[in-house]
């Protein structure tokens, strides 16, 4: 059988043949309903002034990751309101499968943090995510406090770290976060800190704490991205699409353009997300 991988990137990674099909799991992708797939994909468009390919829905994730042999996918969303959180929570709870593995959100404004994380764990979901510059609050706002302190040492917390226009989720501030809450199990975005990748590898990099892959490759030399990789550890990072922003088939073609050794390749494809699910996936 052709390797998912092998589609997606034109070669197989050095030294390893079509038997030796590496475990792919997308730990961060969007997917919306499909009533307002088409209004988030454009808020989505108007906020990072960029043009998004791909439709929004489920079934738009979903055939992307099946053209690039991608096994499991964790699907995100971020309300803007606290207003949506419970709606929001609900829809996560109902795409639930095998092979969709869904976060749900929260709001610092959310008035009921406590019980809407009952539900959160009642339906088994295995996170949350935030955007605190979707969201407009200070990562290391006490008002954020709350949904850290509820999260646990269960809960996976997904959280969107830089920009160069916003200071609501820079580098420094999430290190903060850390300082204050050692036991959260956090996935920061972006290879830690998007367009703020000094800062990120400065305050963040070397804590136990993974970073994903997702669109900071396309935006930086081959060398550069495998430098931060390794300077973080390539067995704390993880393979993200970003999808609807780009396909899985380009975004595996750009893990292939790094280089990285065989080992490397299969820790962040799916190896270290596999262990950070703890092989329940």
């Amino acid at each position: 059988m052709c390797s998912g991988w092998a589609r997606a990137a034109g070669a197989l990674p050095p030294n390893m043949t079509t038997t030796e099909v590496p475990l792919i799991i997308d730990c961060h992708a969007h997917g919306f309903p499909d009533k307002i797939a088409e209004k988030a994909v454009v808020q989505l468009e108007d906020h990072y002034g960029m043009k998004f390919r791909n439709p929004g829905t489920l079934a738009g994730l979903l055939a992307s990751a099946d053209a690039a042999g991608v096994s499991r996918l964790l699907v995100h969303t971020a309300v803007t309101k606290p207003s949506q959180t419970i709606v929001n929570n609900d829809w996560a709870a109902s795409i639930q499968s095998d092979r969709v593995l869904p976060f749900g959100s929260m709001h610092p404004g959310f008035a009921d943090i406590r019980g809407e994380f009952r539900r959160i764990r009642r339906f088994g979901l295995r996170g949350i995510k935030l955007h605190p510059d979707f969201q407009q609050f200070n990562l290391d706002d006490p008002a954020a406090f709350p949904i850290y302190d509820a999260c646990g040492d269960d809960l996976l917390l997904m959280i969107h770290v830089g920009d160069a226009k916003f200071e609501y989720s820079s580098p420094t501030r999430m290190a903060r976060v850390l300082d204050r809450f050692p036991r959260l199990k956090v996935i920061l975005a972006h290879l830690g800190g998007w367009q703020r990748w000094d800062e990120a590898r400065t305050t963040l990099y070397g804590r136990p704490v993974y970073i994903d892959t997702s669109v900071a490759l396309a935006y930086m030399p081959p060398e550069r991205a495998v430098e931060l990789i390794r300077a973080h550890g390539a067995d704390h990072v993880l393979f993200g699409s970003d999808y609807p922003y780009t396909t899985h088939r380009e975004e595996l073609a750009r893990v292939a353009a790094l280089g990285l050794t065989d080992a490397e390749q299969r820790m962040i494809l799916g190896g270290n997300a596999a262990r950070m699910l703890g092989g329940n996936y």
